[in-house]
């Protein structure tokens, strides 16, 4: 094995060089003896270029610089971490906003459509009353005008006449009513049972005992007996 000599910049050479290759230092003194670098300073040893001291004889070895670090490891790569669980999803799509569209305006609540109940419609009413001529019944020209039904009493009814004691509570009942074959409208007097009687007729004869009636169809001009009050019925022509 050849022997080396140290330079105590660049270390180790061949001895037989006799100087350093790199940088022409001589070989150090009584270091020729020395086979190979048998220690190196550690991390915080003397000055590199103090010689450490040796005896006589001994084989001394002269290290340059410090020892150079091991290697740092290189980190372990890192390791990704899980994905969150449950697994997030992704917010949806915002709908596309419609495109402006012209809105109609409102219809008007009278011109909206709207079904409509139609009632029959009623049949007209002829013009008639009754007015009083005398008696106790009620003041000379009252009138009293027909509907399509009418009751006349002394205590009861649409009219009333309360001074004459003969009229019954409810005396009489006028209804218009339709005749049969031809079809007009009339009146019709009904007795409603009343104690002394309806009586009907033209002004000569409407007192008379024949004149007594339970059922009679009104003519313009008739003269009417309730108990002792006399009133005449009168109609305007349709």
């Amino acid at each position: 094995m050849a022997r080396e000599a140290v330079c105590p910049i660049h270390g180790p050479y061949d001895i037989r060089l006799g100087a350093c290759p790199r940088c022409g230092r001589a070989a150090v003194p009584g270091s020729e003896d020395a086979t190979s670098v048998s220690t190196r300073p550690s991390f915080g040893s003397p000055h590199p270029e103090a010689p450490q001291a040796g005896g006589k004889g001994e084989d001394a070895t002269i290290v340059v610089g410090h020892e150079a670090l091991p290697a740092q490891p290189a980190p372990a790569p890192a390791t990704p971490s899980p994905p969150p669980w449950p697994p997030s999803q992704a917010a949806p799509p915002q709908p596309k906003p419609w495109p402006d569209v012209a809105r109609a305006p409102a219809q008007p609540a009278e011109d909206a459509e709207a079904t409509v109940v139609m009632k029959q419609p009623s049949k007209s009413i002829p013009l008639a009353w009754l007015a009083v001529i005398s008696g106790p019944g009620a003041k000379p020209r009252t009138l009293f005008t027909l509907g399509a039904e009418t009751v006349i009493g002394r205590t009861k009814g649409d009219f009333l006449l309360k001074g004459d004691p003969m009229v019954s509570g409810q005396h009489v009942k006028i209804r218009l009513e339709q005749k049969p074959g031809d079809g007009r409208q009339v009146f019709v007097l009904y007795d409603l049972a009343s104690a002394n009687g309806v009586y009907a007729g033209n002004k000569d004869n409407y007192r008379n005992d024949e004149s007594r009636v339970y059922r009679h169809e009104l003519a313009d001009g008739d003269y009417l007996l309730l108990g002792d009050t006399t009133l005449v019925f009168k109609q305007v022509d349709s």
